[in-house]
C-alpha cells in the first residue's frame, strides 16, 4: 500500500503528486464552492421566512474563490521551488512558511460566508466583506434612494443614503424585481425621496 512516508520521513515524490491534485481541485473549488458554501451556510445561519429576499453580493463569491486560488497557488509554488532546488541538490528552505501563509485561506472563507445583505419589513441590512457585524438602514432613516445604470433601461443597482450619510449599494437582481412592489410600497410610506437615474452616482 503507498504511503506518504518512507522510512520515517514524508516521500517527497509523493507529496509532489499530492500537492498537484490539490492544486487540480483548489483550482476546481474555485468555481463551484462558493455556491455550494454560500448557498447552504448562509441560508442554515442568517436566513429568516421573515427576509423579503436574502442575497450574497458578489464579493462573497470572490472571497471563498479566492481563498481556494490561494491554496492552488501556495501548492503549485512549493512543488516548483523543490523541483528548482532538488536539481541543485538542494532542500526546500522554509517549508512550515507555506502552510503557515495557507491559514489565510479561512479568514477569506468565513468573511465570504459573513457577506450578505437583506431586506424586511423593518428595511435593509447588510454586512460588510470585511467585518463579522451587520449594520442596519431602518426604512425611516433612509433619505433618498437612486436607480443606478449606463443606459435609460438598465439599471444595475439601487443607492440607498440614509440621513447620517450612510449609503448602501444594491445590485438591481431578479429578486431585487419580485420583491420591488413590497420595497417601493416601504420607501413610500416613510416619505424617502425617489431620484433620478444616473450613471454616475454622487456619494456621500
Amino acid at each position: 500500500m503507498s504511503t506518504l512516508y518512507h522510512r520515517g520521513r514524508v516521500d517527497p515524490d509523493k507529496l509532489n503528486k499530492l500537492l498537484i491534485s490539490g492544486v487540480v481541485l483548489a483550482l476546481l473549488a474555485t468555481f463551484f464552492l462558493p455556491f455550494v458554501l454560500i448557498a447552504f451556510i448562509q441560508d442554515a445561519v442568517y436566513f429568516s421566512p421573515d427576509h423579503w429576499l436574502f442575497l450574497a453580493p458578489a464579493s462573497a463569491f470572490y472571497a471563498i474563490g479566492g481563498a481556494f486560488l490561494w491554496l492552488a497557488f501556495l501548492m503549485l509554488a512549493y512543488v516548483a521551488v523543490y523541483h528548482i532546488r532538488d536539481r541543485r541538490g538542494k532542500e526546500v528552505p522554509y517549508k512550515w512558511a507555506y502552510a503557515a501563509a495557507s491559514v489565510f485561506a479561512l479568514p477569506l472563507i468565513a468573511f465570504g460566508i459573513a457577506n450578505y445583505y437583506y431586506i424586511d419589513e423593518s428595511g435593509i441590512h447588510y454586512s460588510a466583506l470585511t467585518t463579522f457585524s451587520e449594520t442596519s438602514m431602518p426604512w425611516e432613516s433612509i433619505e433618498s434612494m437612486q436607480p443606478v445604470g449606463d443606459e435609460e433601461d438598465y439599471i444595475a443597482y439601487y443607492l440607498f443614503t440614509a440621513e447620517n450619510g450612510d449609503y448602501y449599494m444594491m445590485p438591481y437582481t431578479q429578486d431585487f424585481s419580485q420583491q420591488r412592489p413590497l420595497i417601493m410600497g416601504a420607501l413610500e410610506e416613510h416619505g424617502v425621496k425617489m431620484l433620478e437615474q444616473t450613471y454616475e452616482p454622487a456619494l456621500p
